[in-house]
This record gives structure tokens, sequence and C-alpha cells, in this order.
């Protein structure tokens, strides 16, 4: 659900849809600059802007009734979940890929930072994303939870010494 009480939806089609809670009437939203694949996760940015992750890693932002295509990392990847933050970035975990920051995510052709081993991220095979009120950026993957801090790019791994879970 959007700011404007509007639901998002994928569908076996691959399109992109929305119920519009004043129309009360599902909207179909055009993608441009290439064939989306199914909808696997949804987020929405400061400035309204709706944007749309796909099981074939492709990133989507929508903007004035139609959708674009946004340049992300070249690879086949699960655009597994997507976060606006405290401070208006928007963090985009990539199943396989990593993490990826998009410091504005309005501006026109909006560039992403990248993070994976090399950042000490314990999993490039990212689920979820959380954040705390310290502003901290969480991780769930397949082999626990890692906190980055974005301010010092510092990243801490939890396991099941920890206490999580397995």
């Amino acid at each position: 659900e959007d700011r404007g009480g509007n639901i998002w939806v994928g569908t076996e089609t691959k399109s992109f849809a929305y119920w519009s809670h004043g129309a009360q009437k599902f909207i179909a939203v055009d993608p441009s600059g290439g064939v989306p694949g199914r909808a696997s996760t949804f987020g929405e940015d400061r400035a309204g802007q709706v944007w749309i992750g796909d099981e074939t890693g492709q990133l989507w932002r929508v903007r004035d009734g139609s959708a674009s295509l946004v340049a992300g990392p070249a690879g086949n990847a699960i655009i597994a979940d997507i976060l606006l933050d405290h401070a208006g970035r928007l963090w985009v975990a990539a199943s396989g890929q990593g993490l990826l920051r998009f410091n504005q995510p309005t501006a026109a052709v909006p560039q992403f930072r990248q993070y994976g081993y090399a950042d000490g991220l314990s999993s490039l095979h990212l689920r979820r994303l959380a954040e705390d009120r310290n502003g901290a950026i969480y991780l769930g993957t397949g082999g626990g939870v890692d906190r980055l801090d974005p301010d010092l790019a510092h990243v801490r791994h939890y396991t099941s010494a920890d206490g999580i879970a397995q």
C-alpha cells in the first residue's frame, strides 16, 4: 500500500497495476524500456514514486503513470525487499547481488552503491531489510543477520551464537 492508500500488485502476466483508493478500480501501469518479470516487492520513496523489484532482478520506478527500468547491477537476481530509510535513501536487497543503496532515488537517473563481500556482508543472498531507530540497516540472509552502519560502512554479522534462531 502506498501513502495514497493505493494497493499495488504484480500479476502472472508480468504487468503492474494498483487498486486506486480514489477511483475504486484497478489501474494498469505501462512499463517502458524493458519487459518486467513478476513483481517480487514494492517500495515508495519520499516523492511518492513507487519502486518495484521483480523476479528477474530488474528494478522499476513508477512516475507519471509509467514504470521505467532503473539501471542496476548486471546479473539475474530476485529483488527481495525495498526499504526507505529515515534519511530518504532507498535500499534494495538483490538476492545473489547483495545490497544496493540509492542516495537520491528521486533523481532523473538514480545512481546506486552496491555492497558485497568486500564491504563485510556475510552473504549476497539477502531476503529482508529493516532499519532501527539509530539508522542501522539490518539484512536478513540465509546465514543469519548482518547489521550495517551506513555512516561508518561497518558490518556486524549475527549468527546462532548471538541468539539468532537457525
